[in-house]
């Protein structure tokens, strides 16, 4: 019970509760989603096989268990929301180089990317065209295109071992710009 995922105040930081059954699992992300149909808030935890959607102050209420036939790693994630279409997808990176592509009011998976002979970490959204994910294996970051569903660029050797995490920041002087960190323990900047 002691692993498994817990709800703190953020107003006093007292601990709230555990959402049950997480502890049976690894949980590698987390994520927080509004769904703007039923007004509810959900935490979405990304674990090894499967995708675990549950409210927030309800854990009895479990929106979506996501899973594929494929066994992956469920690494990192965004929501990528189509405001005229009134749709809201969730972008998965993973252990095998796929990044699957969910409808969350469907619950189902609708497509992916693959990109062969990768481990994908960290991902983010960029903007409405672009997503950004870290190639752990391959020393990199891979510039996704959310229109074609395909990898456009890949910024190779930019760290001399593996790249675990990027974050999108607004520089001072340098407006939008990238974050990559590795485990050659360096923290690199990106300008565009």
């Amino acid at each position: 019970q002691n692993s498994a995922t817990k709800i703190y105040s953020m107003l006093n930081g007292e601990f709230i509760n555990y959402i049950k059954n997480t502890n049976a699992n690894s949980v590698f992300y987390l994520l927080s989603w509004i769904n703007k149909k039923n007004k509810r808030n959900y935490i979405i935890q990304f674990c090894y096989i499967k995708i675990l959607i549950t409210n927030l102050l309800d854990d009895d209420d479990v929106y979506a268990e996501l899973s594929q036939e494929q066994k992956l790693s469920h690494y990192c994630s965004f929501i990528y929301e189509k405001k005229l279409e009134d749709k809201v997808y969730l972008y998965s990176s993973s252990k095998n180089g796929i990044i699957n592509i969910w409808d969350l009011y469907k619950k189902v998976l609708i497509n992916n990317i693959n990109i062969n002979g990768s481990i994908l970490c960290h991902i983010i959204q960029w903007d409405n065209k672009y997503a950004i994910v870290a190639n752990y294996n391959g020393k990199s970051f891979k510039v996704i295109n959310l229109e074609t569903l395909s990898a456009e660029n890949d910024i190779g050797d930019s760290h001399t071992k593996e790249v675990k995490s990027i974050k999108k920041i607004r520089h001072p002087l340098l407006g939008d710009s990238l974050l990559t960190a590795g485990n050659d323990n360096t923290i690199k900047l990106w300008s565009i």
